[in-house]
């Protein structure tokens, strides 16, 4: 080593001076989480678990009680309204009544639904528990003094079960699932049926006059809550399936009016169009109206439905005043009500397809057969086979036949 400076008396030197300490970082700041000052996954939360089977298709819903008003068509079992009609009233009259036929027919009809598709769960459960209870009462087969009690005792406990599960879990929103009995509180279930899910899933099976109850309980609340709710919704959407086709027919009155220049004050009646003093309207309204009614039919019975809107159509009084006022011409010539009816059934055919004239057909058939007391079936019945035999509708030959009062002729259950 080199000897030492001067008059450093034999000690070291002193060590060059270090460089100053670079100052201390900043503390770190934890990112933003999400929006709502929730937990963020990665910083001490662990992010939630998605539940498996909660998804917006993963649960069985109810068609049509619960529906959301923007949802589309869903393709139902049935091959129409009066046959799920008909279901129900089999299940619960036939019930009610003691009457086994009627349950048989009933529980046939959803076993056929069971094989075409899917059945909503209102439907299976309402054939599940009237089933189980009619076995319990010894009305079918399943009932007969050889069957064992606890087999009745499985299958009234598994339906109650399935139904409080089948309407409790689509209502569980949130980020983590909610007592049962707090949701059931909310949707109107009764007490006892959650008691029974309860003590069927995790303690005895329930003896049989509480699972009877319980089963009662349930057809109760499922009448209330689906089948009369449902059949509440169809009767609103053929009230306002009639008012459309009103509005059409006025239409096309207040057209052929204005083409035999006696339209007076150019105004119709109908949905939303006025009639009787009415001030006059712009040029080119009728087109537009025309143009907004047709576009109110597509949002109420989309075109492949014709079938089943030929009920909410024949419901309509004005169509049927249409028809009177046609067949009180003698159902020729070209009259104005002739003019007018026949623009509405090339403009309901346009819509709904070339087979909705038999479809109208064969409903005025059924109405006059059941004698339900509504004037005006044999008025549609005899306006749709003039208008036929005129060149009208070349493409479906019997509307020109129109059956004597009370009987259906050869080709009205053809097709």
């Amino acid at each position: 080593p080199p000897p030492p400076p001067p008059g450093s008396r034999g000690r070291f030197a002193p060590a060059p001076a270090m460089p100053a300490p670079a100052p201390p970082p900043a503390p770190r700041t934890a990112p933003e989480g999400p929006p709502g000052g929730g937990p963020r996954a990665g910083c001490g939360a662990r992010a939630p678990r998605p539940r498996s089977g909660r998804g917006a298709g993963g649960r069985r819903r109810m068609a049509g009680a619960g529906a959301g008003a923007g949802a589309g068509p869903r393709v139902v079992p049935w091959a129409d309204w009066a046959e799920w009609r008909r279901g129900g009233a089999c299940l619960l009259g036939g019930l009610r009544g003691g009457s086994a036929g009627a349950l048989g027919e009933g529980l046939g009809l959803v076993a056929g639904w069971r094989a075409r598709g899917r059945v909503p769960l209102a439907v299976d459960a309402t054939a599940e528990l009237a089933g189980a209870v009619a076995a319990a009462r010894g009305l079918l087969p399943g009932g007969a003094p050889g069957t064992a009690r606890h087999c009745l005792r499985l299958g009234l406990a598994m339906a109650v079960v399935r139904l409080v599960n089948g309407v409790v879990a689509p209502a569980q929103k949130g980020k983590f699932a909610r007592p049962v009995s707090g949701v059931a509180r909310e949707l109107g279930l009764p007490p006892v049926l959650v008691d029974i899910r309860h003590d069927a899933t995790h303690q005895e099976l329930p003896a049989l006059p509480l699972l009877l109850a319980a089963a009662e309980a349930a057809l109760g609340w499922l009448e209330a809550h689906y089948w009369e709710r449902q059949e509440a919704a169809l009767q609103r959407q053929a009230e306002a399936l009639g008012a459309a086709v009103a509005a059409l027919c006025d239409v096309f009155a207040a057209e052929a009016a204005e083409a035999g220049g006696r339209l007076g004050d150019g105004s119709v009646g109908g949905d939303g169009v006025g009639r009787g003093g009415a001030a006059k309207r712009p040029k080119g309204w009728l087109k537009e109206e025309r143009r907004r009614v047709l576009g109110r039919l597509v949002e109420l019975s989309p075109p492949p439905l014709g079938r089943l809107a030929a009920p909410g159509v024949l419901g309509c009084q004005r169509l049927r005043s249409l028809a009177a006022e046609v067949m009180a011409d003698g159902g020729a010539g070209s009259g104005p009500a002739r003019q007018t009816w026949s623009r509405c059934m090339e403009a309901l055919h346009a819509h709904w397809g070339r087979g909705f004239g038999e479809h109208l057909r064969r409903e005025a058939v059924r109405r006059e057969e059941e004698g339900s007391g509504e004037a005006g079936a044999r008025d549609v019945l005899e306006a749709l086979a003039a208008w036929a035999r005129g060149g009208g509708s070349s493409r479906e030959g019997s509307l020109g036949e129109v059956p004597a009062p009370g009987g259906i002729s050869s080709g009205a259950d053809t097709g």
